[in-house]
């Protein structure tokens, strides 16, 4: 009797051909819950601009994968996405209190696709822009440049949300990862057995 199937091999198993090959099933799989996470805060975030600055987002990753899904290089769209990403953190970051703002946390996550999909050297790359982009918050920060943020209730559960899911998604993202390596191991021993 075989083992119980593992969620994700069954999402996996319905998604289109050419997403179930090589790293695309855990960048379908990582763009699938960052566009989950896009569309959550565009309707439960207490900032104004929520909505105007998360959807484009979501909508960019949508397009991405569907660009992917007719011939678009994979390594492509991570810089596409990672780039469109540093950009949204950073606006979201600098109306929100700079470099004390929870939202700079999300720069945590963007080097990981890359580095898991693109290799190595793009996920050092892309962890050096990070650490770029952070120094320069706090420059701006210091420097007095950032506009002012009214610290309140209403962010108490954003904030919170905000540091959870960033906990959430840098545990998942290697599990996510690590599946689907164990899963490719076990199809090529099976093949060349």
């Amino acid at each position: 009797m075989s083992a119980p199937q593992h969620w994700l091999d069954r999402w996996i198993e319905r998604l289109p051909a050419r997403f179930q090959q090589g790293k695309m099933p855990y960048a379908v799989s990582f763009a699938s819950l960052v566009i989950l996470i896009l569309l959550f805060f565009a309707a439960f975030s207490p900032y104004q601009h929520a909505s105007v600055l998360f959807l484009p987002m979501a909508a960019l990753l949508v397009l991405l994968l569907l660009a992917i899904r007719f011939g678009m290089a994979l390594e492509l769209a991570v810089h596409i996405a990672t780039t469109a990403g540093l950009l949204v953190v950073l606006y979201a970051t600098w109306h929100a209190g700079g470099v004390f703002s929870p939202r700079l946390g999300w720069m945590l996550m963007l080097p990981l696709t890359p580095f898991y999909v693109n290799g190595r050297r793009a996920g050092m790359a892309w962890f050096g822009i990070v650490l770029l982009a952070q120094l320069s918050m706090a420059a701006a920060t210091y420097a007095g440049l950032i506009p002012a943020f009214e610290v309140g209730e209403a962010h108490v559960l954003s904030s919170w949300f905000t540091f959870s899911m960033v906990t959430g998604v840098l545990i998942i993202v290697p599990l996510i990862y690590e599946r689907q390596h164990t899963r490719v191991l076990a199809e090529t021993q099976a093949h060349q057995n």
